[in-house]
């Protein structure tokens, strides 16, 4: 029996797996879940009560997924916000900046949804990790904004021709407010990968805050060394304001998608 069979034959036993374990992740993890209202969609997809979710003498079943995730997150806030901190002092984005060896000019993002630090000693590492002593990889949705990356970075360590000269990479981690938390900073890269891949895993909350199939791009680069600077670096005022734009920008395409 072939390999083809054998999935053929087992399909229907997957598909019943995962039409049980699925609503079951979503009802029993409900914080994790309620990211983006994905438990909620999970629930309603496979006609599940939406009962974890309910707020009493506020929502029921007949109510929208809007009216039951803002009554569900105001009443989350208002019994964890002492444990929980606010937006304005957690994690919440990535500025990641390439500049040096031919680079003209230093190219500034913020739209790379996942940095991941890379080690020479990380177990059960991608293939693409294997040469690399130290480095980095970002994860993303690609857009239009990062032209300029694909252009000036990818293309030419992709095709044939001149090897690029090696470069430098920050990424910022930054709160709320615009605040620098943490501060990696990657001497002398180079891209040793680019993979484009489409995410069809429904389980695993997805970028575009949705319960669909994603695009995303990863791109790993190898690096000679690498500092970390976890000091505070609170932003000027100009910073702020423009932090809060792209801030309001990025919550109104994952409201529209």
């Amino acid at each position: 029996m072939t390999s083809s069979n054998i999935f053929k034959l087992f399909l229907p036993l997957i598909v019943i797996v995962l039409t049980f374990t699925i609503p079951i992740f979503a009802e029993e993890q409900v914080y994790y879940f309620s990211e983006g209202d994905l438990g909620l969609k999970l629930l309603k997809f496979f006609q599940r009560p939406l009962s974890p979710y309910l707020v009493p003498g506020k929502t029921t079943e007949q109510s929208t997924i809007q009216e039951i995730s803002y009554a569900y997150n105001e009443a989350r806030q208002s019994v964890e916000q002492k444990a929980i901190v606010d937006d304005n002092n957690r994690a919440m984005t990535y500025t990641v900046e390439f500049f040096g060896g031919d680079l003209q000019k230093t190219y500034r993002f913020d739209t790379f949804q996942k940095f991941t630090h890379i080690t020479k000693d990380q177990n059960n590492s991608p293939y693409y990790y294997q040469n690399v002593q130290y480095g980095l990889e970002l994860e993303s949705l690609p857009s239009e904004d990062k032209k300029s990356f694909y252009a000036d970075l990818v293309i030419p360590s992709i095709n044939p021709g001149k090897k690029p000269e090696p470069f430098d990479v920050t990424v910022d981690v930054l709160v709320g407010d615009g605040t620098t938390l943490q501060s990696w900073k990657y001497k002398k890269c180079i891209i040793n990968s680019y993979t484009p891949y489409l995410d069809e895993n429904l389980v695993k909350l997805k970028f575009v805050g949705d319960f669909v199939s994603e695009i995303k791009d990863k791109t790993a680069f190898s690096c000679d060394g690498f500092t970390e600077d976890f000091s505070l670096k609170t932003p000027s005022k100009k910073q702020k304001q423009l932090f809060f734009q792209l801030y309001l920008q990025k919550r109104l395409v994952l409201n529209e998608s």
